[in-house]
């Protein structure tokens, strides 16, 4: 007996003959294999008609020998309702989910015409792709990890991330364009360069700004110290307030420049005074 829904009511459906059932991996792998397994997705023509996978378990009873095989009892699940979860994944702009069984097979995939009739090797010897093959052994394999994909696939750079279905045996992707991918990581770079530049900048102003008030008072130092050096000793030496070595200096220079003009008025002095002498000597 065999039930399934049709045109949303429970149906059953004859399947015909009874060595129907030997001819069938859902029946034939549980009944050697003697646990649960999942079969490869198909398309059933004889009962529900649609794409679906197979979960059989095997019914074991009593002999006087041993456990003996009883019959398999199977429950199908269509394939298009776990399509449909699988395509309202999607990420950023453009990136999407896939789904592959134990052997590479498309299970779901947004173009519906590559599912159950390619799969990724076909795909990788349609467009003669090593790193697509690659891929796809690492996928049914069981592993889980992240991979660059070839152009192909989007038109462009993509990356792919994959994990196993462990259950089931199969394995999920998820492609998102590269340009997409790292749209954030280029942002937040674009952002710290420009912060960067900003602080860079601001400091550059502040460093500046106290060069200028360092070296400003010694530019009119400087400038003073010329002035005196043509002998201009009435010249305002300009003057610190602080405690710095610039004021110090400005302080220096003053008191230099006090002692230099009375230096040279007692000089000036002595040399009249020398002089009168020297000429009263010379009249008397």
């Amino acid at each position: 007996p065999y039930f399934c829904r049709k045109s949303g009511e429970i149906a059953q459906v004859g399947l015909g003959y009874e060595e129907y059932y030997e001819l069938q991996n859902w029946y034939l792998v549980p009944k050697v294999l003697q646990k649960p397994v999942w079969s490869e997705p198909y398309f059933d023509e004889s009962g529900g008609d649609i794409v679906m996978t197979t979960y059989s378990v095997p019914i074991m009873g009593q002999a006087p020998t041993g456990p003996a095989f009883l019959g398999v009892v199977t429950a199908d699940v269509a394939l298009d309702w776990l399509r449909k979860q699988v395509g309202r994944i999607s990420l950023y702009n453009s990136g999407y989910a896939f789904l592959l069984s134990r052997s590479g097979v498309l299970l779901s995939h947004p173009d519906n015409r590559l599912v159950m009739r390619e799969s990724i090797f076909s795909r990788a010897e349609q467009f003669a792709s090593p790193e697509l093959r690659t891929l796809g052994r690492r996928m049914i394999a069981g592993e889980e990890g992240f991979a660059r994909l070839p152009d192909f696939i989007l038109g462009k750079p993509a990356w792919v991330a994959f994990a196993p279905m462990p259950l089931t045996g199969w394995s999920m992707g998820v492609i998102v364009p590269e340009d997409e991918l790292f749209a954030p990581l280029r942002k937040l770079g674009r952002e710290v360069a420009i912060l960067g530049g900003a602080g860079f900048t601001a400091l550059l102003l502040v460093i500046a700004a106290i060069a200028a008030h360092i070296t400003r008072p010694l530019s009119r130092l400087a400038a003073t110290a010329a002035e005196i050096a043509h002998g201009n000793l009435d010249a305002p030496v300009p003057l610190a307030v602080g405690r710095d070595e610039v004021g110090a200096l400005s302080r220096s220079f003053e008191q230099m420049r006090l002692a230099l003009r009375d230096y040279i008025a007692d000089l000036t002095a002595t040399t009249k005074a020398k002089e009168r002498l020297e000429s009263e000597l010379k009249i008397a």
